[in-house]
């Protein structure tokens, strides 16, 4: 009895090895061949493959398929309660958890899915489609980091009053995650490319040299508000003046920076200015400098003009609060304001001195001011201008807020901060 048992089973066993090995046998060679694209007519023979010789591979498969289906999702939320419990990090796993848990998720099912394919040898009949797949996921995941990298960096490194810093680091941050994801997805969806990997990385190399191209301006101008960021030449609502723009800043952000002029008009100034112009911050010693050009008659007398430059250096002490001048003047910087009244030129008399108004319209009426009062002590004394320019001024010059002249350049360095 037990003797036909035993035979029957060696009979049966000896049948199953001569199907496979007639299977096998009959196996096409094209379905043998290593191949990322393989036909849908092969499924079967690997089927019957997987069965006979790897199933231990195919449980495993199974198994990470399993797994996909809620271990990922338990998995984050089990490592975000525990980081939560660290102060420090408190912050960043709040964000990352309002922004990235659900394409953590799907990403990790997706890799899981992949390694599965991978694993029973399943993805010869894909054609690199898994591979698409799981790139968008990942895409996704990257844009989503990039948030969590973006409100990070504007706690740590922003202001809390300085909206204007805070753009451009988020602008920064925008940039930056543009060029990890164009590069990534060009890595990622070239694949289809892997058996020609000359033509794969010379269309790379033309991507990515039009692109450097394209970006140099942006580049040039990003790095000008990544230095305006990290040194802090100015901040908003500060009058400022660079190149032939000046006027008070009302927004700084990645590429530019918007200045209000005189005339209310905005100005978009490319932060690469700031890079090789010098630039003037005035808001920083908040004085805009006043001076004013006298041509007396050539026939006063030497005593009247002594007397005259006497009373006008008197009268710069005394007539208007605004002048930093001024003997009770109580602006911030208490150290020896520059104010002198000289003669330049023969019966040419030089007045000069600074204001503490940056507005230009107020910056006006003191310098009016000025002028009457000048002009009340030519009166008084009796001097007269001269008759070829009786309403002489100073040069001309591109703007209100001081003379362009040479002498204004000569000065520059004895004025010090208050310029």
């Amino acid at each position: 009895m037990w003797r036909r048992l035993v035979v029957g089973w060696l009979l049966l066993l000896a049948r199953g090895a001569s199907g496979v090995a007639s299977t096998m046998s009959s196996t096409p060679a094209d379905c043998n061949a290593t191949s990322t694209c393989q036909s849908l007519t092969c499924v079967k023979y690997w089927w019957t493959d997987l069965k006979s010789q790897h199933m231990d591979t195919l449980i495993l498969a199974g198994a990470m398929i399993f797994l996909a289906s809620f271990l990922p999702r338990v998995l984050i939320r089990l490592i975000i309660f525990i980081l939560k419990k660290f102060p420090f990090l408190r912050e960043i796993t709040e964000d990352y958890e309002a922004h990235c848990i659900w394409s953590t998720t799907y990403l990790l099912c997706g890799s899981l899915i992949w390694g599965a394919l991978n694993v029973s040898k399943s993805s010869q009949f894909f054609c690199r489609i898994h591979i698409y797949i799981w790139g968008i996921f990942f895409l996704l995941w990257l844009y989503n980091v990039f948030i969590v990298v973006d409100k990070f960096a504007v706690r740590r490194f922003g202001g809390k009053g300085d909206s204007s810093k805070n753009v451009v680091i988020s602008e920064s941050i925008k940039l930056l995650r543009l060029l990890v994801m164009v590069i990534a997805a060009m890595y990622i969806y070239l694949q289809m490319w892997q058996d020609q990997t000359l033509l794969k990385y010379s269309f790379l190399g033309m991507i990515g040299g039009a692109i450097a191209l394209g970006f140099v301006g942006a580049t040039h101008n990003a790095v000008g508000g990544l230095y305006l960021v990290l040194n802090a030449p100015f901040k908003v609502d500060q009058f400022i003046h660079i190149g032939n723009v000046k006027g008070h800043v009302n927004r700084v952000a990645l590429r530019y920076t918007v200045v209000i002029a005189s005339d209310s008009t905005k100005v978009f100034v490319p932060n690469s200015y700031f890079l090789y112009k010098p630039m003037v911050n005035y808001s920083q010693a908040p004085k805009r400098q006043l001076q004013l050009d006298i041509d007396v008659d050539p026939r006063t007398s030497v005593a009247l003009l002594q007397r005259l430059m006497t009373d006008l250096e008197t009268m710069l002490l005394s007539r208007h609060m605004g002048l930093t001048s001024h003997e009770d003047y109580n602006g911030e910087d208490k150290t020896d304001p520059l104010y002198f009244v000289t003669m330049e030129q023969l019966f040419h008399v030089r007045l000069y001195t600074f204001t503490d108004e940056l507005d230009a319209k107020k910056h006006a009426l003191i310098k009016s001011e000025v002028w009457l009062a000048a002009m009340e002590i030519m009166d008084d004394l009796g001097i007269t201008m001269k008759s070829r320019n009786p309403t002489s001024t100073s040069p001309p010059a591109s703007n209100a807020l001081d003379d362009n002249v040479p002498f204004v350049t000569d000065f520059s360095m004895l004025a010090g901060p208050t310029m």
